[in-house]
């Protein structure tokens, strides 16, 4: 098993051998999207792009809210946002 392992990792670099089908294979619309499915995408990037400026302004709503005296709390929610980015 582990040889077999290692043969693959020498004959695929990237790994992408080892990943889950979901992840080697697009859906079909975004393999050849047409303009329909184009315009569906950006539709819903700009859905998201709007939620995502909403949550933004709940955080700075919540940031002002914090007391400023408390430094762990301020640091414990700093910490929590720049993991949930780095990590999304």
């Amino acid at each position: 098993m582990a040889r077999n392992s290692h043969n693959n990792r020498a004959n695929d670099p990237t790994g992408t051998r080892s990943m889950p089908d979901l992840f080697k294979r697009a859906p079909p619309e975004l393999a050849s999207p047409s303009r329909d499915s184009k315009q569906a995408l950006l539709t819903e990037n700009d859905r998201l792009r709007e939620t995502v400026a909403e949550i933004v302004l709940q955080l700075d709503a919540l940031w002002e809210k914090l007391d400023p005296a408390d430094l762990q709390c301020r640091q414990e929610f700093e910490f929590r946002i720049t993991t949930f980015h780095r990590d999304n």
